[in-house]
């Protein structure tokens, strides 16, 4: 069995974002209302390419209790997409002036990208929740992380600036007493009047398209079982990748760990060791190795997924020691 190792060399460019802030006044008249603290943060994936990427922003609010009894409260955050960048599992960014460019997102709740943050009318549970107790005149100050994921194998323009543009939406029930209302009572919120306070502000998800490329997937070559090796065996993997669109690539196989020169040879037990080769035809007649313009595979970026096939073949040869045998194949894409 061939193992695929992957190898990816990437190129960065800078992104520079302004910041914008909007906000809206809680009403004057609720009993709890929850303030953010400074500026919003900008969700900024930075340089991407089709690897896609990630980022994360904590946003702050103070909760105020104007009463002099005891409050509790639950806050809970949505995020609405504006008109130009809709949607909502996936969220969409644009690039502007050019309106047909566009890229996927969505915000999570967790870092491991499970828990799917919604819009005040996508229908999907409120899952940024803060339970708070304010005692008499009193106040709390909470923080809520959102994590962004920018999804992988998308064709990203380069040197295109996208944005989305996004209101994040704070909803905060209340009532006396030491027990929070609870989640579903603060999403009631969006749509009673109730006892809810009600904070908004602009931001924006910023990301600036540049060359790079990413290999997805490799599968190992194996060869299966057989019984002695009188006669030739062939097998067949695939390693997946993507580039943008127009992006110049090459891909190179190494010799792998056991080689003597540039015979590729698997190792077994004892050390025993079984001849091999790797080809970029179904022919088996182009070797695959890594020299530029010699023996490498090499073509131009789609910004989608691109897949290879790597053609393998253990020659005839005199039978070595039964057992598995082995070797690891180093992949290059270089661009």
């Amino acid at each position: 069995m061939i193992t695929i190792a992957r190898t990816l060399r990437a190129c960065l460019l800078a992104l520079l974002a302004m910041p914008l802030l909007w906000l809206c006044p809680s009403d004057a008249r609720a009993q709890v209302d929850c303030q953010p603290e400074g500026t919003p943060s900008y969700f900024e994936f930075g340089d991407v390419g089709p690897a896609g990427a990630t980022t994360s922003i904590t946003v702050t609010y103070t909760c105020y209790n104007r009463a002099s009894t005891q409050q509790s409260a639950t806050a809970c955050m949505f995020f609405d997409p504006m008109s130009n960048t809709p949607g909502v599992a996936p969220r969409t960014m644009i690039s502007w002036g050019a309106t047909t460019e566009w890229l996927q997102f969505d915000l999570y709740a967790d870092p491991g990208h499970s828990e799917l943050v919604g819009s005040t009318s996508s229908g999907h549970p409120p899952v940024l929740v803060e339970d708070l107790t304010l005692g008499a005149n009193g106040r709390e100050t909470f923080h809520i992380s959102i994590y962004a994921e920018l999804h992988p194998g998308q064709a990203v323009a380069v040197g295109r600036y996208y944005v989305s543009q996004m209101t994040e939406r704070l909803f905060t029930a209340y009532r006396d007493g030491p027990i929070p209302p609870g989640a579903t009572t603060c999403a009631a919120c969006i749509s009673s009047h109730g006892n809810c306070d009600r904070q908004e502000r602009y931001v924006e998800a910023l990301a600036t398209g540049v060359s790079g490329c990413q290999i997805t997937t490799s599968t190992d070559l194996d060869f299966g079982e057989v019984d002695g090796l009188a006669q030739a065996t062939d097998g067949v993997s695939l390693i997946s990748f993507a580039c943008p669109v127009g992006t110049t690539w090459r891909m190179g196989l190494d010799n792998g760990r056991h080689a003597d020169g540039e015979t590729r040879r698997m190792s077994g037990p004892g050390g025993a060791l079984v001849n091999y080769e790797l080809y970029r035809d179904a022919a088996r007649s182009q070797r695959w190795g890594n020299t530029a313009d010699v023996d490498v595979s090499a073509g131009t970026g789609t910004g989608s997924t691109q897949t290879l096939s790597v053609y393998g073949r253990v020659p005839a040869q005199s039978g070595p020691a039964s057992g598995n045998y082995s070797d690891t194949i180093t992949v290059t894409l270089i661009f």
